[in-house]
């Protein structure tokens, strides 16, 4: 992933996943990390004049991709305290959630909401 990518979430899965509608064949990877975006804050106008006010980037949540297909990815929600750390998950097998408890995310994610990557930092030479 080069330039900034720029989707949309699909599908809320579990409480801490969800789907986005980029996958290998725009360049997503496992590990690329992309930030959900509040749609009211972006590409507002004036009421009455209609005059464009441009956009805010307030983001919602962070997300790092898991496992990617040709068309779509599926991301866990990154730095939300979920009550079992990743040590527990990895030696009792669970997971951070294995079900969707309402139609939004505490952060107010829904399906629809824009998604943009954050760009990977650049490896520094060692030479």
């Amino acid at each position: 992933m080069t330039d900034r990518l720029t989707g949309k979430v699909v599908r809320l899965i579990t409480d801490d996943e969800l789907l986005i509608n980029l996958g290998s064949a725009a360049g997503v990877a496992v590990g690329d990390t992309f930030k959900v975006l509040d749609s009211r804050t972006m590409n507002v106008r004036e009421p009455g004049t209609n005059r464009d006010l441009g956009s805010l980037e307030r983001v919602k949540s962070r997300l790092q991709v898991v496992q990617v297909s040709e068309h779509m990815a599926l991301a866990e929600v990154m730095g939300r305290s979920t009550g079992i750390s990743g040590a527990t998950r990895i030696l009792t097998g669970g997971s951070i959630s294995s079900r969707l408890t309402s139609g939004t995310w505490p952060e107010g994610v829904e399906p629809g909401d824009p998604v943009v990557s954050v760009p990977r930092p650049k490896s520094r030479s060692t030479n």
